[in-house]
């Protein structure tokens, strides 16, 4: 079953509060991350899920990072239960964030125990090039 309307993704290096509750993402990802050396250790990278219209309540949400070559890490939460029909945001910091080769980077979402993720999102790590001067 399909959790939420929809699922959106947010990559960037910090979120901060503000006044009044408000969210700035500082540092914005597309759909690359590049970096002019691999590997390569970021101080913090923060993956911010946006749910809208929830469909049917969660209490676990789990998080899965999977990098080229790398071990896939595994995050788990517990989070307030909400009501049908609310959205809701987390970012889930990732200190540090290392990258070992160039690939796709895969985050995945989970509710609950849910078998399939609910969301996927793949972002390339790619290695910049500066050609001569």
């Amino acid at each position: 079953m399909k959790r939420a309307k929809n699922i959106s993704v947010i990559i960037c290096d910090d979120v901060r509060e503000e006044k009044g509750g408000k969210r700035s993402f500082m540092g914005i990802y597309g759909d690359n991350i590049i970096v002019k050396e691999i590997p390569k250790l970021l101080p913090q990278l923060h993956v911010v899920f946006l749910v809208e219209e929830i469909k049917e309540p969660f209490s676990d949400i789990r998080l899965e990072v999977k990098m080229p070559e790398a071990k896939p890490v595994v995050m788990k939460f517990k989070v307030p239960v909400l009501e049908v029909g609310k959205n809701w945001q987390i970012s889930i910091g990732i200190v540090p964030f290392k990258i070992e080769k160039e690939g796709d980077g895969i985050f995945e979402i989970y509710f609950d125990k849910d078998k399939k993720p609910s969301k996927i999102h793949k972002i390339k790590l790619i290695k910049h090039v500066v050609g001569p001067t």
